[in-house]
């Protein structure tokens, strides 16, 4: 027989007291640490809460940064907070970028009403099992406009004696953002953008930041956060308070819900949503918003296919019960490394 050494006793108590301690680790994140966290996040939210009553209504700046971003979500009626398991995450929970465990690239088109359009690029870097990159491009382009004048009676007529000419309004948002878990199951984030806006011979820039919280609790998934934290000049940020839940089964059936808290308007909007993929190949979405300007169905689908070591994935959704029109948009992805 071979004996390879022996503990001292002090050696065996200092082993068996670090197996004590990782033994109740799961019980100091569920009876001490989450609780507190529990606790510091609601006073953060009830803080944030009583600035957007105290906003009020009224018109904000830069809106564009509430049209979201990626046909998967949409197609989910935006209940996509707790969910954020793709690139999207930079734009809906920046939270979710901790749990991406391979690179992504993704580009969206929106097709918007009377010739505006919306292009969102994502992407996503993981640095390691636990900590997440990602970064989005907004472009708004708001279509022409005509420049009117007054006729001799001092009025404005689109007619062609008073349009003296067409002038083009845009804006842009650029953000880098991070996800990092702080332990098993519990990830914060946050994104910081940089805003430009221009319309006629006029413009203006701006800061704004994103802050988000995602929680996991088995097939569970809770997470929410507050958007567009800043200004824009002298004008109103369009800040937004959020928070949702998702079940996952697996990789083929997710079911979420969703409630947001506009500034500018202190009414409630609900979103809830699910997809179901099919084969890992056919995805089918569906969803349903209430509340705020849009009430209405919201349905797409997408279609994947993995290349060597690669995936990549097209999209499309529609969302009904828009003011002036259904709207469309069309999504591709690719998920480097699986």
């Amino acid at each position: 027989m071979q004996v390879r050494g022996s503990r001292t006793t002090s050696e065996v108590v200092v082993q068996n007291r670090g197996s004590q301690t990782k033994a109740q680790l799961p019980y100091y994140l569920a009876f001490s640490f989450l609780p507190r966290l529990f606790f510091a996040t609601s006073l953060f939210l009830s803080y944030l809460a009583v600035n957007v009553a105290e906003a009020g209504p009224g018109t904000v700046a830069v809106p564009f940064l509430r049209v979201g971003a990626g046909a998967r979500p949409s197609a989910m009626g935006g209940a996509f907070a707790a969910v954020a398991d793709d690139a999207n995450a930079s734009v809906w929970n920046p939270a979710g970028l901790s749990q991406l465990s391979q690179a992504e690239l993704g580009f969206m088109r929106l097709m918007y009403y009377e010739g505006s359009a919306e292009d969102v690029l994502v992407a996503s870097i993981p640095m390691g099992s636990k900590f997440g990159l990602g970064v989005h491009v907004i472009s708004m382009n708001y279509g022409k406009f005509d420049y009117m004048v007054e006729d001799a009676s001092g009025s404005f007529d689109a007619t062609a004696s008073t349009v003296a000419g067409t002038y083009k309004a845009s804006a842009l948002a650029a953000a880098l953002g991070a996800g990092f878990e702080l332990f098993p199951g519990v990830s914060i984030g946050a994104n910081g953008k940089f805003i430009t806006q221009s319309l006629e011979k006029t413009s203006g820039t701006g800061m704004m930041f994103d802050a988000g919280l995602l929680v996991a609790l088995g097939p569970l998934m809770i997470g929410g956060g507050v958007q567009n934290l800043g200004s824009f000049g002298s004008d109103k940020s369009p800040m937004n308070l959020r928070g949702g839940a998702a079940f996952k089964m697996g990789q083929e059936l997710v079911v979420a819900g969703q409630v947001d808290m506009p500034s500018d308007t202190n009414k409630m909007k609900m979103s809830f949503g699910g997809e179901f993929v099919l084969a890992q190949l056919i995805a089918l979405r569906g969803g349903y918003r209430m509340g705020g300007d849009v009430t209405g169905m919201t349905f797409g689908g997408g279609i994947q296919s993995k290349l060597g070591k690669n995936t990549y994935a097209l999209d499309y959704a529609m969302e009904m019960g828009d003011p002036f029109a259904a709207t469309h948009r069309f999504s591709i992805r690719a998920v480097f490394g699986q």
